[in-house]
This record gives structure tokens, C-alpha cells and sequence, in this order.
């Protein structure tokens, strides 16, 4: 099997999937699961009826996951999509990635804003008394959550992601801002089997 695209749309509202099949090879199952859940199949968000999405298209298929179908308004984060097959005789998953991380670069530049240099030799940080330590943290995380995502290493990314979004407690009483547009360099996707970064 071959996930050949995993792609948040640029509203942020769908996951875009075009997915193809080896000979012999049947869709069974699709599990989505987000860092705080990752393979915890009972937690895991079951989106699609395999059967009947795939019933006229056994080679392959595009379709779309949807931000309701996830519980959410807005994809944000990152999220691990399993596909299952089975040939007849074994089942074979392959694991695709997506995120989106505009709230967490959000929260980066927040913290920065607070900063202020007095003199010339030192900065203030305003109000904002964790800002000092958690700026240069929450930059490190980012960068170091995606090359774990990108080199393969799932449960290290899971981990730094769930510090990441300890350390940038995201607002979920915010404003919707119906713009939102995922740009160059702040999210993930899943192309021909590799994640990247996008």
C-alpha cells in the first residue's frame, strides 16, 4: 500500500488522502490518532467505513477527513493516520503523517513579543514571567518534533509533542479566525510513504 498524498487543506478544515493499493491487497480499517492518544486503539478516532468507501475501488481511492469527523473545528496539531490491508492471508498497516503547527508558532511569537531589550544588555519580559525560559524551549521542541516525525521516530515526536503543548497551553476560548491559511514551514504531510515537512 502506498499512501501517495496526506495534506491538510489550507483552511485547516480536511485532510486531503489519496491512497493506492498492491494487487490482492484490501482496505480494512483507518485509525486516526492525535499525540495524545497515539496507539491507544481504543482511543484511536475510527473516521471511515473501510467497506464502504472502498467497495467500487479496490485499487485505490481520494477522499477527504474531515475536521468533524475528528471532534474538532479546526485540524491543528499533529495527527498519525493508520491504513490497514489485508492480502488474505495478513493484515499490513502503513502510517501516514500530518500536522499543522500555526498555534504552536503562534505561541512562540507571543512569548517573544514580551521581550524587550533594556540598555543593551539585557531583556525584559514584561508580564510574562515564563516567557524567558519557555521561548527558546518551545523553538527547540518545534524543531526537534518535526525531525522526529520526519526520521520515523513516532513515540519521541509523541512525547515532545505533548511538552509542546504543555508548554504552549493553547487558547481554546480564542477567536475563529475564518482565514486561516497553512503556509510553507509550519505543518507536516505524508507523500509516497515519506513525511515531510511542508
Amino acid at each position: 500500500m502506498t499512501i501517495n498524498d496526506l495534506t491538510i487543506d489550507s483552511t485547516a478544515e480536511n485532510i486531503d488522502v489519496t491512497v493506492t493499493f498492491d494487487a490482492g491487497q484490501l482496505p480494512t480499517q483507518l485509525r486516526v490518532w492525535t499525540v495524545d492518544t497515539y496507539k491507544v486503539y481504543a482511543d484511536a478516532i475510527n473516521t471511515i467505513n473501510m467497506d464502504a468507501l472502498f467497495q467500487a475501488q479496490v485499487s485505490g481511492a481520494a477522499f477527504q477527513i474531515t475536521a468533524e469527523l475528528l471532534g474538532v473545528t479546526k485540524i491543528e496539531g499533529i495527527y498519525f493516520i493508520e491504513f490497514t490491508t489485508n492480502d488474505g492471508a495478513t493484515a499490513n498497516t502503513q502510517l501516514g503523517v500530518v500536522g499543522n503547527m500555526i498555534p504552536h508558532y503562534e505561541c512562540l511569537l507571543n512569548k517573544t513579543l514580551t521581550m524587550e531589550l533594556v540598555d543593551c544588555t539585557k531583556i525584559k519580559h514584561g508580564d510574562c514571567e515564563d516567557c524567558a525560559k519557555n521561548a527558546p524551549y518551545i523553538e527547540t521542541l518545534l524543531f526537534s518534533v518535526g525531525k522526529a516525525l520526519i526520521l520515523g521516530y513516532y513515540d519521541e515526536a509523541v512525547k515532545i509533542g505533548m511538552s509542546l503543548n504543555d508548554a504552549c497551553v493553547l487558547c481554546q476560548s480564542c477567536p475563529t479566525y475564518t482565514t486561516i491559511t497553512i503556509v510553507p514551514g509550519t505543518g507536516y504531510n505524508t507523500v509516497n510513504n515519506i513525511i515531510m515537512e511542508v
